[in-house]
Formats: C-alpha cells, structure tokens, sequence
C-alpha cells in the first residue's frame, strides 16, 4: 500500500492574496464557514481508512499551506524540496524543516519545480514529470539523480493546467487516467508508447473540474464530487470511489491531491 501516511496543513489562514494560476480571484474568497467542513470531510475520508495524517502548523503569512502537495516530492527518506513561485517560497522553508525533523533528508531543487503538483510516481519505477509552466526542465534531471526514478516528461497544452496532477492522476500501479486533450502532442505519444502503462480517458469536461486532482492508494481513490463519468470508470476498475465536494478550495486552485503530500510514494 501507498499513499497511506500523508503531510497536511488545515486551512485556518487560506485566502486569495494573489493570483498565481487562472483559477485565482482575489474578488472570490472562500467562505470560511463553507471552507471548515469541505476541509473536514476531506481529513475524515483518510481518516475513516486508516491513514496515518500529520499536520504542519499554518502560517498566515503563507495563505496556501493548505496545498501541501507542492512543497516538496518524497522517495523514501529523501525529499526534494520544492523551488516554487515567490509568493509560496515560504511554505518550502517550513516543510524542509517539519521533514528534517521527521528523519528525511533534504534536496533543494535549485530551478522552479512544483513538487509533487509536478510529479507523478507510476509505481512502474518511472515518474511522470510536468514541466513548462511551474516546473523547469532542469528539475527532470535533478529528480532522476536524487530519487532514482526514470523520468517520463510531459507538458500540458496550457496554463490552465499548471500542475501536471490537474491532467493525470495515477489510479493504481501502471494504470493512470489522463485527461488526453491538456496534454501536447509529444506528449500524447510518449505516454501512448508506453507498454508500462494502460491509461483510463477522462474528458476535457470533467478534468475541468478537477477530476484528475485525486489522491489512491490502488485500492480506493478519493476524488471531487460532481464528476460522474470518472467515477464510474473508476467503479469498473474495481477501485471503492469516494467523492468530497472542493468548492472553497478550488477558489486557490486546488483540489484533493494538492492537500496532501504523500510520505510513503511509490
């Protein structure tokens, strides 16, 4: 099993003091009273599984802790910490600490890398990388040398899908649902190529709504509500689907993946 001990950070101090990704309004705040039991119903879902969670402190000067999954890509008791945008460099900071403290060591991308937002473990050995809006190409390289895996490159098509875990998610060891229409071309076709990896579609529409954004750990996967097609496809897969509404913290451009960072990866 994977994905069964995770890092977050309630949201106590989330809000849109900037605008980052398309999906940022600082005219649209999340509603607090709203926000405190879509969070809470998200930490229940792994809770009720049995997954072990820690929590990092908030800090109010970092709005978007809540997006654990960003600050840093864990293989092992390595981590490769994040190198992201200057309004988020202060999450890295306490997420390097709050890791050494907890026995990994730590490697700090020296280029933009968005972490695990960017980095999609396939459980083949290989790792799927984002690159071209918060990752640089450089980082490829500098994952592949510090944890080991094999990495695959794509990019998305645009802007809108800033982190690669918007386009793909991974459902199980060797089967991920991608999202073909935000991916390039080369891109479309590395991943075709690949006789590791069955890929379940998911339309344009509901990777729309973040669909993509899931966290499983191959045998149950949590995902956002109001995505139907997708949740049936993951039903017939075998996969026990559990569905969490993302309203407020979809307002940062986020979802249920971008809430935890997975300390035990494949």
């Amino acid at each position: 099993m994977y994905n069964q001990e995770l890092l977050m950070c309630r949201p106590d101090f989330f809000r849109i003091a900037y605008q980052i990704n398309p999906y940022m309004h600082t005219s649209s705040q999340p509603d607090p009273e709203k926000l405190a039991p879509e969070y809470a119903a998200i930490v229940g879902a792994h809770e009720a599984l049995g997954r072990k969670l820690h929590f990092i402190e908030p800090d109010p000067a970092w709005p978007d802790m809540v997006y654990t999954a960003n600050t840093a890509l864990i293989r092992g008791k390595k981590a490769v910490l994040a190198n992201l945008p200057k309004e988020r460099a202060g999450e890295v900071e306490l997420a390097g600490a709050w890791l050494r403290a907890h026995g990994f060591e730590t490697f700090t991308c020296p280029v933009l890398f968005s972490g695990q937002g960017d980095a999609l473990p396939t459980g083949t050995g290989a790792l799927i990388k984002g690159r071209g809006w918060r990752s640089h190409p450089d980082s490829d390289k500098f994952v592949a040398d510090t944890l080991g895996y094999e990495i695959i490159p794509v990019q998305s098509v645009s802007g809108q899908w800033y982190d690669i875990d918007l386009s793909i998610g991974i459902i199980k060891p060797g089967v991920i649902a991608v999202c073909l229409a935000t991916l390039d071309d080369e891109s479309q076709l590395l991943l075709a190529a690949r006789r590791d990896l069955r890929i379940i579609p998911v339309s344009l529409e509901e990777a729309q709504k973040a669909a993509l954004n899931l966290v499983s750990d191959g045998t149950t996967v949590i995902i956002t509500s109001g995505v139907p097609d997708m949740a049936e496809a993951l039903r017939a897969e075998g996969m026990i689907v559990i569905e969490r509404s993302i309203e407020q913290l979809w307002k940062g451009g986020g979802s249920i993946r971008c809430t935890t960072l997975a300390l035990d990866t494949l």
